[in-house]
């Protein structure tokens, strides 16, 4: 994890005289001692620089697609949004790689927008913020497919130098992947710019902060208190009476998780919190000890460190279940 911050501590010096400090404490006949006094540059070492981010790993960040808009042009523009889920920055610099996948339309299933001609520049992403790619897309019909629209079905988004993808649903929109051979074709992809700006910090912020509320994902419950005392459950997918503990019990069609686990925030920020975990019934996927949540300011989601990539929807959350699932 990277430091942020660097305090450089500065050294007071004592009174000195040239070539050192007397020593008045001598006894009475014996002359008194001379004692070396520290140079100025062993008292106060050069403070060292704080290190750079680094650049976001695929693990780091979350995918979510802003709204679709249209544009002058008949075109529209999709946004798409790389959160740093982490407790700490990191860096994107250039262009995420990007693929649409639907049915085979002409000859292939997938289609590569080409990328924007621009120099772009290297962003710094703190935890909770996101940085932002535009894609530009001219709607079909497509000429390749006698006039039929190809609607993508997923997006499949790889951050700058890295090989493995962040996914999401494509909307319900065409694109036309017959542009292979123009000069300037009308769907292309941006570069990364910064997204949101940092959340204010609330006066006498205390307690659990914006972690404070319920939160969910398929299969797993959390709730934290305003004073940061929490509860976690979550399905295990075993069962009670064929599979050892820890197990999920059913009766009729109740089902009791047999994930459990207590916990409190022990510092809340605007984006981070620190979190101890006091007991686990499923160490495996809970284990006890210090752990991390960040909060995603602009969609008002809780990442947990404990279940790496999964999003954690509140009451107030901008995006749809099929993020957080059912």
């Amino acid at each position: 994890m990277l430091m942020v911050f660097c305090l450089a501590l500065g050294a007071c010096s004592a009174r000195s005289t040239l070539g050192g400090a007397t020593d008045t404490s001598a006894p009475p006949g014996r002359a008194p001692t001379l004692s070396p006094t520290p140079s100025a540059a062993a008292a106060s070492p050069a403070p060292t620089a704080p290190a750079s981010p680094s650049r976001c790993h695929t693990g780091q960040l979350s995918l979510t697609l802003d709204a679709p808009t249209v544009t002058p042009t008949t075109q529209y523009q999709s946004r798409l949004v790389l959160t740093n889920i982490s407790a700490g920055p990191c860096t994107l610099a250039g262009f995420p790689g990007v693929e649409l996948t639907g049915d085979v339309s002409n000859g292939s299933k997938t289609y590569n927008p080409i990328r924007q001609s621009e120099s772009p520049t290297k962003v710094v992403v703190d935890p909770g913020l996101n940085a932002v790619a535009t894609l530009t897309a001219l709607p079909g019909p497509d000429v390749c497919d006698n006039g039929t629209p190809w609607v993508p079905f997923l997006i499949d988004v790889t951050p700058p130098d890295e090989t493995t993808h962040l996914e999401a649903p494509w909307p319900e929109l065409s694109v036309d992947n017959c542009q292979g051979g123009a000069t300037h074709p009308g769907t292309y992809l941006g570069a990364f710019h910064p997204g949101n700006l940092a959340p204010p910090t609330p006066a006498g912020l205390s307690g659990a902060g914006p972690f404070a509320g319920s939160w969910s994902h398929h299969g797993i419950g959390l709730r934290i208190d305003s004073t940061g005392s929490g509860t976690a459950d979550w399905r295990t997918y075993a069962t009670c009476g064929q599979d050892p503990p820890p197990c999920d019990t059913f009766s009729g069609n109740l089902i009791t998780d047999g994930g459990h686990a207590t916990l409190t925030v022990t510092a809340a920020g605007p984006t981070v919190a620190n979190v101890q975990i006091l007991d686990s019934t499923d160490t495996k996927n809970v284990p006890l000890g210090s752990t991390t949540m960040t909060f995603d300011f602009a969609h008002r989601l809780v990442y947990w460190a404990d279940w790496p990539g999964t999003a954690f929807c509140g009451a107030d959350s901008v995006i749809g279940p099929i993020t957080c699932g059912a």
